[in-house]
């Protein structure tokens, strides 16, 4: 079985109150994880930043059934000399691709 790769939030574009980003941080059954505020403006950003130089070869994204991303893009950036401007962190980032979500409709949310 994979490792699960240590990382923190290190900046997010807004959250709902009653789900920060920082949950994100912590896996367990009763955490609620992060959601958006509503009505926010798009896209919104949440940026992690892994706890060392690490390959990766899966990325799992776990969606409320409900509630799902209509798209989530993957970028990839060197943080080793990261100067924070407005909170944003100054990073050059390479686009890796994104992952399109259906929103359920078409298998009455059973499909996961």
């Amino acid at each position: 079985m994979p490792d699960k790769v240590k990382f923190r939030v290190i900046y997010c574009s807004g959250s709902d109150d009653d789900y920060p980003a920082k949950s994100l941080e912590i896996h367990g059954p009763a955490v609620k994880g992060w959601q958006s505020a509503r009505y926010c403006a798009w896209p919104q950003e949440i940026i992690v930043e892994l706890e060392q130089v690490t390959r990766l070869r899966k990325i799992q994204l776990l969606s409320h059934q409900s509630k799902i991303a209509s798209r989530v893009e993957l970028y990839v950036g060197n943080a080793s000399a990261r100067n924070q401007a407005n909170g944003h962190p100054d990073i050059k980032y390479l686009r890796l691709g994104h992952v399109s979500m259906k929103n359920g409709d078409d298998s009455d949310s059973q499909a996961r």
